[in-house]
């Protein structure tokens, strides 16, 4: 969603910026504004992720640190079991 920036400028004259500055300044607090809309609704990435995950317990990612630990563990947890010292 873009914002009407004109609308808010006047917002802005009591400060000593030129137009495209101000017009600039505008833009990124849009960005953060919609962020917290996003957080608010639930529908920020992150949320989005780690309520897949919630979803899908079972089912993890390949490229994420506990796989890499579950997969390190599980090596050697095998090579106790065949009596291999570490």
């Amino acid at each position: 969603m873009k914002p009407n920036l004109d609308q808010y400028m006047t917002h802005l004259e009591e400060f000593n910026l030129s137009s495209n500055q101000k017009r600039e300044l505008l833009i990124e607090l849009w960005k953060v504004i919609e962020i917290f809309v996003d957080l608010g609704f639930g529908i920020e990435a992150t949320q989005l992720v780690l309520l897949e995950n919630q979803m899908n317990p079972s089912k993890q990612a390949k490229d994420s640190l506990r796989f890499e630990f579950n997969q390190k563990m599980s090596h050697v947890k095998k090579r106790k079991k065949r009596g291999f010292d570490l």
